[in-house]
């Protein structure tokens, strides 16, 4: 089975159970959504249907990371999650961008957006831009 990366949609470090069946038993699972990147991997097809099946996953609070596991190590960014692409004219200025990005829908913690480039990151990963801003 293929591994799956789980990540942190929001910024906030997730922790929860997910059933599962073993041998015809409920068998409880925790998934920990931490480290550097929020994220937790697995390989288990069923603990990976039963972390689908949250309203975490539903709701986007978290998703899945669909960059190689293999490029962890290397400095790459985050791929694009699923928001339609959206533009912001009248913000011109950081602040502006912070208040976007950390509101609805996007809800990026405002502890991840201190520097240009995790700006930059978040503003690639959600698909939004401010033709009006200059860094």
């Amino acid at each position: 089975m293929a591994k799956k990366k789980y990540i942190s949609l929001t910024g906030i470090q997730y922790t929860f159970p997910v059933i599962i069946k073993v041998k015809e038993k409920d068998k409880v699972v925790w998934v920990s959504l931490k480290g550097n990147e929020n994220d937790y991997v697995t390989a288990n097809e069923d603990v990976q249907k039963a972390i689908e099946a949250t309203d975490k996953f539903k709701n986007k609070e978290i998703g899945i990371s669909e960059k190689q596991l293999a490029d962890e190590n290397k400095n790459d960014k985050k791929t694009k999650i699923d928001f339609d692409p959206a533009e912001f004219e009248s913000v011109t200025d950081i602040n502006g961008v912070i208040e976007v990005l950390n509101g609805e829908p996007y809800k990026v913690a405002k502890n991840k957006l201190k520097t240009p480039d995790s700006i930059k990151s978040a503003m690639e990963t959600y698909n939004v831009s401010f033709p009006n801003l200059t860094f």
